[in-house]
């Protein structure tokens, strides 16, 4: 970041390998890891994209990867009313797995193996006790700041008129569940009800699109997960 000045766009050295000839760069003066500065960039044409043929066996993998809210919707001739209010329970976890520790797999340091083991194990026990209370795994992202996991209660077709209690239920077993794999508890949550809009975004059809949840009470959970956070990290 201190060798890209505004309205400036900087590239690793690793980086300008991969693009090749799609852009032109120059060395900056002083860099410390040898980062350079594009100049211009080569137009590239955006290919067409194959017609996905999708057989019965593939249908059955790509579920895993479709949240259970979205698959009703595909069978309607229209995602027009996909889009909504509705009141649910949102709950942000944050565990202290972050990116450092997850980067360097391709050279193999038993450190990173051990992460991705401990990661994947914990994600299973969220896995477990959020859908025991038919709640739904909405986000799992890993950046410098841990890794951070957005579960909702009260998406379609599994709303109920209790996911307040579902998800404190939900937040409570977590917090015994993951104490007792670490032996201390490593796990920072925020819970938050109230009305939000749940949908898609993206482009039209054949683009990359996703259901998300957006509103109010969405950003208060994660400020109430951030509120613990420094405690469980001088833990770990």
């Amino acid at each position: 970041m201190a060798d890209c000045q505004p309205q400036q766009v900087v590239i690793s050295k690793e980086a300008r390998e991969v693009l090749g000839d799609l852009c032109e760069c120059k060395d900056i003066t002083g860099s410390k890891v040898g980062n350079m500065l594009v100049t211009s960039a080569n137009p590239v044409r955006r290919g067409h994209f194959e017609k996905l043929n999708v057989t019965p066996q593939l249908a059955e993998r790509i579920k895993g990867y479709i949240p259970l809210a979205v698959r009703p919707h595909l069978e309607m001739p229209s995602t027009l009313w996909t889009g909504e209010l509705r009141e649910v329970t949102v709950l942000f976890i944050s565990l202290p797995f972050d990116a450092k520790r997850l980067v360097h797999l391709d050279e193999g340091t038993s450190s990173s193996g051990n992460a991705l083991t401990t990661v994947q194990k914990n994600i299973k026990v969220l896995q477990d006790v959020i859908y025991k209370y038919q709640g739904s795994l909405n986000k799992f992202l890993v950046d410098d700041k841990g890794s951070t996991v957005m579960a909702v209660f009260g998406l379609p077709p599994v709303a109920h008129s209790n996911d307040p209690s579902r998800g404190v239920l939900a937040a409570l077993e977590l917090q015994k569940r993951l104490t007792r794999m670490t032996k201390f508890s490593t796990a920072a949550l925020g819970l938050a009800s109230g009305v939000v809009f749940t949908g898609l975004i993206g482009g039209t059809i054949g683009s990359r699109r996703e259901y998300t949840i957006l509103g109010n009470q969405v950003n208060l959970a994660a400020r109430l997960m951030g509120l613990d956070q420094k405690k469980f990290r001088a833990a770990w």
